[in-house]
């Protein structure tokens, strides 16, 4: 499920930087979709080393 919450954070990071081409965006909204992206990425290892059981991508 961390892998889902990491690729919808980062859709929503894309979607912003196309907003962003047009309209006024705060530079830190921009920074945390992208920390939060990090953070399911690292939480999904996490969740994978703790089951012992990883997700692999190709």
């Amino acid at each position: 499920r961390a892998h889902i919450c990491r690729t919808v954070s980062r859709r929503a990071e894309r979607n912003v930087y196309r907003v962003a081409e047009e309209f006024p965006v705060a530079d830190f909204v921009l920074i945390f979709l992208n920390r939060l992206s990090d953070y399911f990425f690292v939480l999904a290892r996490y969740e994978s080393n703790k089951t012992g059981k990883e997700i692999y991508w190709e």
